[in-house]
């Protein structure tokens, strides 16, 4: 369907489980499709360029087996598995999909905490909502946050230091953990200014009350694991949603049964995001190789998708019900729970795991032009 002449001879490695691989990277030379997590050495051998996910890790080792590779893209919004500077130092352009799924990420945080809310039977309108980072998905959680009634509290000293984006006010770290809940959407890092590894560590979790919401949907050696399990095991009582987890795809598994809700690395796994993800890596390679290429559209390749539109209707159910309608993250953690036996079935679960859409892919008839534009302001097609 979206056949077109390859411009080049170039043997381009990609993840197996980076959705549309084919179709676009077919476009710019030959596609071989590899487990990303163990990738077989002797593949990059004459490999021009490598695609990646976040499971594989570009190091020393791996550019040992690599002699011809001239371009790395990962189609995650995270780079902390890449060493940049020692692709710099080989001459290897690098690039990444930032943003690709910042709508997914903060969709699967305030779907999680819809879901708290209607089980512990408390209101969201009017809690603080402490955002740990202030880029695209925290920016993200932070819009959809303030449409629910949210108050969001940004922490980001970079940001705040170049007063981007115009008019957000910023608040310390200790102001942001002092929040009814708080999510982190912050990079992997071990130095320099401000490190976010252990970042809510024994220290931080002994100064926040019981009851504490906390969320992680962006790396999870941010969080101190074994500290979280201790104090949990000494009744700190956090309701935590866990989506990331340190030592993945190994796990400390005795914290699973202590969450909320946990689930293997979907918060940004939807359709759209991870079609985004490749999309922009494309492109890239595209510009590195000085080819002009017609790439084929989101719109052309979700038309062709199994999965089909849902429509909800919306004329007598809350926002909350209309979210959680579309997805509800119940479904995810449950499987996890069943189904976690180690690192081969996390990565098992990531692989397999079935399309979920953003909001903008649904059709909603709405009550009302209030109720409407509610719903269109957090992505839905409204109608009345």
């Amino acid at each position: 369907m979206f056949s077109s002449i390859r411009w080049c001879a170039m043997k381009i490695v990609a993840d197996e489980n980076i959705p549309f691989a084919r179709e676009f990277f077919g476009l710019l030379g030959e596609v071989v499709t590899v487990p990303g997590r163990k990738i077989p050495p002797e593949i990059l051998r004459d490999a021009g360029a490598l695609i990646i996910r976040s499971v594989t890790r570009v190091d020393q080792a791996l550019l040992d087996h690599a002699p011809d590779l001239k371009f790395v893209g990962t189609c995650t919004i995270g780079t902390d598995h890449v060493d940049q500077e020692l692709l710099s130092s080989r001459g290897i352009a690098f690039c990444s999909a930032p943003g690709c799924n910042r709508l997914s990420v903060g969709q699967y945080v305030l779907s999680s905490l819809v879901r708290l809310s209607r089980d512990g039977g408390f209101p969201l309108r009017g809690m603080t909502l402490g955002i740990i980072g202030g880029g695209n998905t925290g920016t993200a959680c932070e819009d959809y946050a303030r449409i629910l009634g949210l108050i969001p509290r940004v922490y980001d000293p970079f940001l705040e230091e170049t007063g981007r984006p115009e008019g957000r006010d910023y608040v310390s770290y200790e102001e942001a953990l002092a929040s009814d809940i708080v999510t982190f959407h912050v990079p992997l890092t071990r130095d320099g200014s401000y490190p976010t590894f252990h970042m809510l560590g024994a220290e931080e979790l002994a100064s926040l009350p019981s009851g504490r919401i906390l969320v992680n949907a962006s790396r999870g050696a941010v969080w101190d694991n074994q500290a979280l399990l201790r104090v949990m095991g000494q009744g700190a009582g956090f309701r935590l949603i866990m989506d990331v987890w340190e030592g993945e795809p190994e796990v400390l598994a005795p914290l699973i049964p202590l969450t909320m809700i946990s689930t293997p690395h979907i918060a940004g796994y939807s359709t759209e995001g991870k079609l985004r993800g490749t999309s922009m890596v494309a492109r890239s390679l595209a510009e590195h190789l000085g080819r002009s290429v017609t790439f084929p559209s989101e719109e052309e390749l979700l038309g062709i998708m199994s999965l089909p539109e849902t429509v909800c209707t919306g004329d007598d159910i809350s926002l909350g019900d209309l979210i959680l309608a579309t997805y509800d993250p119940l479904r995810d953690s449950r499987i996890f729970r069943q189904e976690y036996r180690g690192g081969e079935s996390f990565d098992l679960m990531r692989k397999n795991y079935p399309g979920r859409r953003e909001w903008s892919s649904f059709r909603i008839s709405a009550r009302d032009a209030t109720a409407a534009g509610t719903a269109r302001h957090l992505g839905f097609r409204a109608e009345i």
